[in-house]
């Protein structure tokens, strides 16, 4: 079946639902959601939510775990030409002040128990932004107020049958539908732009990777906060295929569930293989798959291939443009990122923004065919955009290089990012929440490898004069402004950092240096153990 790939997500869900409307589109929670069930709660909630004055153009806060509710609540924001922007349910103090006061949403859809949360960040926040409705998912309705804010159910909004009222027609690729904050470099993080024509582009941008065909199952447990599950629902739609989701990732229930809904594909992250290739071995698999994803740890690759009969194919994406490099089948083994997709054109070059030879590292800069391919800019952040853009070329901010055979090779990071368990942690954000604290004179955090790939976060702290420094105060102090993952596992306090001629810190030398005995790893320390 072949579908125009001007389509966006939602020209595409209604065609869904006219040509198999029937058919299993998303299971969560062990139940199972047709196209027709999705396509009917996607047009309740958008109806009710224009009802009670939700219009083109306003911001909807989307602070929701995986569920369907919150798949519902994505595309009946942008049904409506609203902008909804998705935040981690871990999003805590500055970090979840900082997407309110930047995006300054009208309605906040969200459980009951995070409502105190957003509460308690407004409370704190001088400028907080007037936020007319909550929306509230779930059975326990005992949330707080926000204000004057009117206060509901999703079913109740759902429900709410007043009179019929007109949907508006479906809307232009061009139009902003999300707002997804990716990580800062050398400040706070962005807001990224992403457009209908975004989501409709990625429906076909795998095809040639993933062969996912029609009634086929494809599993993923991300939050739906982030890139990779909302690009998985499209994927699957667009080939009228079945996507698993989870509410989170088990490393001991992940390959069981592969197995019981016999999925074609699977996507990842690689500190997730590691996990799941020390769970106690079972039954041989039943039959080869697909897995997509990032990070594969190098040390495992062959052998959970070999246990789980999986071909791992490694690509290369970001959430400004997802679909930039990736390995094809047949063409795939560690080592590599793939080379580019279709419509993707790239460039590696110097400091100097000279092309390399091949086998030199530098800077990866790209160019789509499409221009809904990538971002439209960052959310209130102009400077930024025209700096990501120069010459017509978006600078990822990553060093790679092309191999012998054409494909890519990643190497590093340009930008001050820390990539743990497949989340962007802004070094900048971590260090702002340090240095917030009385005893604090600076500080300085930095990836180091993982044992499980991706990186840990180690964080250097100078004290000011006289003090002294609990790292584990200081650790229990910086959560209420950090989500978990956020939170370093390394704290080394040292006399003084290491900085350039321009009074910066010196990164590159501190990971060179690494951590001494002196430091403090929060995974080992007695009575301590993981957040």
């Amino acid at each position: 079946m072949t579908v125009s790939t001007r389509h966006t997500h939602l020209t595409e869900l209604r065609a869904a639902v006219e040509d198999a409307g029937d058919e299993a589109f998303v299971v969560m929670d062990d139940v199972t959601h047709t196209y027709a069930d999705v396509g009917r709660a996607v047009d309740r909630l958008a109806s009710g939510l224009l009802r009670l004055g939700l219009t083109a153009g306003d911001r909807v806060l989307l602070m929701l775990p995986n569920s369907i509710e919150a798949l519902w609540a994505w595309w009946a924001v942008d049904r409506l030409g609203a902008i909804d922007v998705p935040v981690s349910v871990e999003a805590v103090g500055s970090s979840l002040r900082h997407v309110l006061l930047e995006t300054r949403p009208r309605v906040v859809i969200v459980t009951a128990d995070l409502v105190s949360r957003i509460a308690d960040v407004m409370q704190r926040a001088s400028d907080a932004p007037e936020i007319d409705l909550v929306v509230v998912v779930g059975d326990d309705f005992g949330a707080p107020r926000l204000g004057t804010a009117q206060v509901t159910t999703i079913s109740a909004v759902m429900d709410a049958q007043d009179g019929a009222i007109e949907l508006p027609t479906l809307l232009a690729r061009s139009t902003t539908a999300t707002v997804m904050f990716s990580s800062g470099t050398t400040g706070p993080p962005k807001g990224v732009m992403l457009s209908h024509g975004y989501y409709g582009h990625a429906m076909h941008a795998y095809d040639e990777v993933l062969e996912l065909g029609q009634g086929q199952r494809i599993y993923c447990t991300q939050p739906l906060c982030h890139i990779d599950p909302r690009l998985v629902l499209v994927q699957a739609m667009a080939s009228r295929a079945t996507a698993i989701l989870t509410r989170r990732f088990s490393a001991s229930a992940y390959w069981a569930d592969v197995e019981r809904y016999d999925v074609h594909a699977f996507v990842y992250i690689g500190a997730m293989l590691h996990l799941i290739n020390k769970q106690p071995r079972g039954a041989s698999s039943s039959r080869r798959r697909i897995g997509m994803g990032s990070a594969i740890p190098p040390s495992i690759h062959r052998a959970f291939c070999e246990r789980f009969d999986v071909d791992l194919l490694e690509g290369y994406g970001m959430t400004e443009m997802y679909t930039i490099l990736c390995q094809y089948p047949g063409e795939h083994g560690p080592g590599d990122v793939g080379r580019e997709l279709p419509g993707t054109t790239i460039r590696i070059v110097d400091g100097e923004d000279e092309l390399v030879d091949d086998g030199v590292p530098g800077q990866l800069l790209v160019r789509p065919d499409d221009p809904s391919a990538i971002m439209q800019g960052y959310w209130n952040q102009p400077e930024a955009t025209v700096a990501a853009w120069q010459g017509l070329w978006f600078r990822t901010g990553d060093v790679v290089r092309r191999l012998a055979n054409g494909r890519i090779q990643y190497v590093g990071r340009v930008k001050d990012s820390i990539r743990r368990r497949g989340e962007n942690v802004s070094a900048w954000e971590v260090e702002t929440a340090v240095n917030r604290l009385d005893e604090v004179l600076e500080s300085a955090a930095i990836g180091i490898p993982a044992d499980v790939g991706d990186e840990d976060i180690a964080l250097f702290v100078v004290a000011r004069p006289g003090m002294v420094l609990d790292p584990a105060k200081m650790r229990d102090a910086i959560a209420r402004d950090l989500p978990r993952f956020a939170l370093p596992r390394y704290i080394e306090v040292v006399d003084s950092l290491p900085k350039t001629s321009s009074e910066r810190v010196a990164k590159a030398t501190l990971r060179e240096r690494g951590l001494s005995a002196r430091a403090l790893d929060f995974d080992t320390a007695p009575g301590r153990g993981r957040r």
